[in-house]
């Protein structure tokens, strides 16, 4: 028996057992639907599809080497082996380049999967912050919402309300109804402000004189008033 060590290449030693990934990798599903795969799953099955090819093609050049390892010298095979051996090497060495960049492909997409993800979170928080929840007169509040301070162990319904027009609004108080995480009233917490400047922003922090509660329900919005814009000067004749 002759070991023909000569005609396999070391490189074939290097090449590696094809990984194997489950559908459901990097959260990818690549089901049967007939909803359109996304960029993400089409480049997944593309470096799936190479993986596999690269992973089929392995096992055949495995096999035609051990033949080669196993023919007696000069049997009439070896010259055909020989030649199917350089063939499926230079299909595989092709193939592991291709499935690198695929993956690198399948991993970009992923990326500009979770940055566009990240991106409309963003937009929908800054939508939803900017969301009216009441308005009475030039005053408009917006969402608000329970907050605990773990240095005084209290909490407080924290959120904003703008004034809108275009003169001081005054003795501006918010109230809002407390409730316990079953559901039952506990009570009211408010915030109060001498003045809110025209087109600007109060901060409100209506501090809760219970413990226990856990939601806040908006009850009112109240103004003693505001100056009343100043006459527009009369246009000439």
């Amino acid at each position: 028996m002759v070991k023909y060590s000569s005609l396999v290449p070391a490189l074939v030693l290097l090449f590696p057992i094809a990984c194997s990934f489950s559908s459901g990798s990097k959260g990818v599903e690549l089901s049967n639907s007939t909803v359109p795969a996304t960029d993400v799953q089409k480049a997944f099955r593309n470096f799936q599809d190479l993986n596999s090819t690269r992973a089929n093609l392995t096992g055949e050049l495995t096999a035609v080497r051990d033949q080669l390892f196993a023919l007696p010298k000069g049997a009439p095979l070896t010259m055909e082996l020989t030649r199917k051996y350089a063939t499926l090497n230079s299909q595989v060495s092709k193939l592991a380049l291709e499935v690198t960049s695929a993956e690198f492909e399948w991993r970009a997409e992923l990326q500009k999967a979770e940055e566009k993800r990240e991106q409309e979170e963003k937009a929908k928080e800054e939508a939803d912050a900017n969301k009216i929840v009441a308005e009475e007169g030039v005053l408009k509040l917006y969402p608000f919402s329970i907050k605990s301070d773990p240095n005084t162990g209290t909490s407080s319904v924290k959120g904003r309300v703008e004034n809108s027009g275009s003169v001081s609004t005054t003795d501006v108080t918010v109230i809002f109804e407390l409730f316990d995480s079953e559901g039952k009233s506990v009570g009211t917490a408010s915030d109060f402000i001498a003045s809110i400047e025209p087109n600007s922003d109060w901060d409100f922090n209506a501090l809760s004189p219970v413990d226990g509660a856990t939601r806040a329900e908006f009850k009112s919005l109240k103004a003693s008033g505001g100056l009343p814009p100043l006459p527009e000067p009369a246009k000439p004749e």
